[in-house]
């Protein structure tokens, strides 16, 4: 993920100049949903940039499917293949073909009758894939990060033609990379490559090894293997495959190259979901259980200490809270949901990413998974985040806002 400016700044009380006055373009129609967390210029989409330390109603736009934030922006999928994006736009990365901030959701400027199957959002930019598997991208691409074989910024998603062999099955996108699996189980990897993210080294020239790609390239898999899962975060690129083995492309949480693969044990099952944060890899395995490994200065591994790990250990969640349906990662920190429709956050939460109010206990770092109490009564269906933000989907209970559905 990015190398985000420091922002401990603005974990204390809200300046004046903060208060959260809605800007005369915010609307409430919508999917019903919470939000809380960073949100500088906009990127929650409540019609303010005011601090929000707890969950905070707002509104997605209908049919909303998955969301997925970068550093100060987020964006939206419907059912019916739409995206929609609000917040910062610096780069282009809502796709509206400007650089203009958004304080309400912004269709996406796809091509007439592009149906867009999945998102993957970076710290500053989105790569998509159609239903018939082509893939699109826009926003910043310093590190060549679009794939479009260029450094130079699309404020519009551009296409990327026959660069990947078949269809794309799943994406992700993390700090200035990018990554697609492909039908096949392939892998194919661009972007920024400074720690060796692509899997790409050269021992005779390691400058040269360091170079972004450009282009989408082949990552060189163990030999007869496949994948089923890409994860993508600032020093490092994580990749499960259908065995239950992991490969992680990068640097570990010592800053030293990852060698060779993982496997995780038997009783765990194999890995289905992953999701990258800075410098550590949260796993939903086929078991529902939650595994995580890499730095962990901030408690973002959620075990209960801030000692690094180089093999995935298992998460605890409280017990009586059911099993987890879905997890995601923020920057230096992460979340989960339960099939009891409970929520957890745990690692860094100096801007309101633990949505606890504030105090110096609910900003502080929290190396244990703890249960966000501002959702209690809601049915939460859908977990989303953002590098320092969170976004929960909700179908009813008594917190649930209300009002008419676009």
């Amino acid at each position: 993920m990015a190398a985000v400016r420091p922002l401990t700044a603005l974990a204390g009380p809200a300046p004046a100049a903060l208060k959260a006055v809605p800007h005369p373009a915010a609307k409430k129609r919508g999917l019903p949903a919470f939000t809380w967390g960073y949100n500088a210029r906009a990127g929650l989409g409540l019609g303010h940039t005011a601090q929000v330390l707890a969950p905070t109603r707002t509104r997605l736009p209908s049919g909303t499917a998955d969301v997925q934030g970068g550093l100060n922006f987020t964006v939206a999928l419907t059912r019916g293949g739409k995206v929609y994006a609000w917040g910062g736009n610096q780069h282009g990365q809502l796709g509206d073909g400007t650089t203009s901030l958004r304080w309400t959701p912004t269709r996406v400027k796809l091509p007439k009758g592009t149906r867009i199957a999945a998102i993957a959002v970076g710290v500053d930019h989105v790569v998509a894939t159609t239903r018939s598997g082509r893939l699109f991208a826009w926003g910043h691409n310093h590190r060549g990060q679009l794939g479009d074989g260029t450094v130079v910024d699309r404020h519009e998603p551009v296409l990327l033609r026959k660069r990947i062999p078949g269809s794309v099955s799943a994406i992700a996108a993390g700090n200035g990379i990018s990554a697609a699996v492909t039908a096949g189980g392939a892998v194919y990897l661009w972007g920024r490559n400074t720690f060796g993210q692509l899997g790409r080294r050269s021992k005779h020239n390691p400058a040269l090894g360091a170079l972004p790609q450009t282009r989408p390239a082949r990552a060189v898999l163990p030999k007869g293997s496949a994948a089923v899962a890409v994860a993508a975060g600032n020093r490092h690129v994580t990749v499960a495959l259908r065995d239950g083995r992991l490969v992680v492309f990068g640097l570990d949480a010592a800053g030293r190259p990852s060698e060779g693969t993982i496997r995780l044990r038997s009783a765990w099952g194999r890995p289905m979901r992953l999701a990258a944060g800075e410098d550590f890899t949260l796993v939903l395995t086929s078991r529902h259980q939650l595994l995580a490994f890499g730095a962990n200065a901030s408690g973002q591994l959620g075990v209960g200490d801030h000692v690094n790990r180089f093999e995935p250990v298992a998460v605890k969640l409280p017990t009586g809270q059911g099993r987890v349906r879905d997890l995601v990662a923020h920057a230096r920190g992460g979340a989960a949901l339960t099939t009891n429709g409970a929520v957890f956050t745990w690692g860094d939460g100096n801007v309101g990413q633990h949505g606890a109010g504030l105090d110096a206990k609910a900003l502080a770092l929290r190396p244990t998974p703890a249960r966000v109490k501002g959702l209690a009564g809601v049915r939460v269906t859908g977990l989303h985040a953002g590098q320092h933000h969170i976004v929960a989907r909700v179908e009813s209970g008594p917190a649930a806002p209300k009002g008419p559905r676009r």
